[in-house]
């Protein structure tokens, strides 16, 4: 029966708190049954009070269910070519281009079977343990390929340490499970509490995770040279500041402050274009005076952070499409969103968290080592996955780096948390949970249209938050907005 992600991932997050044991069977991934156990992982975090693990554990279960799949499309492949196990180079390299070519179609065919995979979670006093169980024993050529790389994965803590090294890292040669290791290992969870073992006719991978675990401060973690990075750029421009200090000023009048605006005509530029976009004036304002009464004092204090913070950027590092094409779409969908779901009081600081909410990767990207190993890495694995292997690469991902700089920057309070917890929003705190589900869901609506993202890899609660607790609805927002967006030329 297939799943339904509403009623059941309700059903078994109770389940799970009340009797400490969810088994969920699949047939493949890329369904809601998948969704439901990233779901059930986050929630087990939660409750042992570990969830700052949440994209650690995510990366791990997302590898371990990638191999079992491929464990079951390499074994009906291996059957109907009439071989009984890989054998030779030429036959896995036959395998290799069928499974890229056709994924797709192996995938279909898979969920038309019964379910080979099962994911079970069980939470003791000590430990909360995910046991991925797949059925079908490895011959003994890949039991010794998948033991080498998880000791691979147990000699390495770094993405850049693995740039010298020798092993294999192409996608679907076991680079998953190294990866996992280091991710783990980074996380402080010892090489010993992520176990495989062949038991009867199945495979099974086991993690435990210590219910009392206790993680360095993230801070510590980063990598020295992306401090001083942050440290090293410069404050705001003086003009910038100033035009921010008149706005924010009891005294000052809307024509004194067009009027400091009208010296920098970039910036009157684009205080008349945001004024003349979806939300504001909507075409009608042509000069700068009434354009910062249309848009108001607040809101160009606001844009100024956008425009100082961008400059900053450019200077340093160029023109950069992480700042120029995506932040606009998620700053219109972040507004549009606030204010449709009744929640109009953040609706103007939703629009800049959006516009902002990247700014951190400009600066890691900038810095990265191991950058080779972290684009293999990357390469075919999802956005959450992703931002896990920037920890792993440099310490901390792009939220917690644009935080940072957001900080530097003397952002109010509400924008930089919106930054940090826009890949983890629950993790908000309860003041600042609004900006956060807002602009989270935001930038997935974003990442949905441009195929970096589906409706079963957002977070449940957040789909609960918004009333959006199906496929079709999840895309008709999508669309909706993006249509908006288009028409109404809004600002970037």
């Amino acid at each position: 029966m297939k799943m339904n992600v509403a009623n059941d991932f309700a059903r078994l997050t109770s389940k799970l708190r009340d009797e400490g044991r969810v088994d969920v069977e699949l047939q493949a991934t890329g369904t809601e049954e998948e969704n439901c156990i990233y779901g059930l992982a986050t929630k087990g975090l939660m409750y042992i009070n570990q969830y700052h693990l949440d994209s650690t554990i995510h990366l791990v279960l997302a590898e371990l269910l990638h191999n079992a799949e491929e464990a079951l499309i390499k074994r009906l492949f291996l059957k109907e070519s009439g071989k009984a196990s890989p054998g030779d180079a030429a036959t896995l390299r036959s395998f290799r281009s069928e499974l890229e070519q056709n994924r797709k179609q192996w995938q279909a065919r898979l969920k038309k079977q019964p379910a080979s995979m099962r994911v079970r979670f069980e939470i003791s006093k000590h430990d909360f343990s995910i046991i991925v169980i797949n059925a079908g024993i490895p011959d003994r050529t890949e039991q010794n390929w998948i033991q080498s790389h998880l000791a691979y994965g147990a000699q390495h803590l770094s993405l850049e340490a693995l740039d010298e090294g020798e092993l294999n890292t192409t996608q679907g040669d076991g680079f998953g499970l190294t990866l996992s290791m280091i991710a783990l290992r980074q996380a402080g969870i010892s090489a010993e509490l992520f176990t495989y073992a062949s038991e009867k006719d199945r495979t099974v991978f086991r993690l435990d995770v210590p219910v009392h675990l206790i993680m360095e401060d993230q801070i510590q973690r980063i990598d020295r040279d992306l401090i001083q990075e942050i440290k090293d750029l410069p404050a705001f421009p003086d003009h910038i500041a100033r035009m921010r200090d008149a706005c924010n000023s009891d005294t000052a009048s809307l024509g004194q402050v067009a009027n400091i605006i009208s010296r920098d005509q970039a910036v009157a530029g684009q205080v008349i274009r945001l004024a003349n976009s979806g939300g504001f004036a909507g075409g009608r304002i042509a000069d700068l005076e009434g354009a910062v009464k249309v848009v108001g004092l607040k809101n160009i204090a606001q844009l100024l952070l956008n425009i100082g913070t961008i400059n900053i950027l450019k200077d340093r590092y160029g023109s950069s499409d992480v700042l120029l094409k995506h932040p606009p779409r998620v700053g219109y969908f972040s507004r549009a969103l606030a204010r449709l779901h009744k929640k109009s009081v953040v609706a103007d600081h939703a629009f800049v968290a959006g516009l902002l909410h990247d700014i951190g990767k400009v600066v890691l990207m900038a810095r990265m080592k191991g950058r080779q190993t972290f684009k293999a890495a990357a390469a075919h694995r999802d956005r959450r996955t992703r931002v896990q292997l920037e920890e792993m690469a440099m310490g901390a991902g792009h939220a917690l780096i644009g935080a940072l700089l957001a900080k530097k920057w003397q952002y109010p309070d509400i924008l930089i948390h919106a930054i940090q917890q826009h890949h983890t929003p629950l993790a908000a705190e309860t003041e600042f949970k609004d900006i956060v589900f807002i602009v989270y869901m935001a930038n997935a609506l974003s990442d949905f249209l441009d195929g970096e993202t589906s409706f079963y890899a957002v977070e449940p609660d957040v789909l609960d938050y918004f009333n959006m607790t199906t496929a079709n609805a999840f895309a008709m927002t999508a669309s909706t907005l993006n249509q908006e967006f288009m028409e109404r030329d809004a600002y970037n």
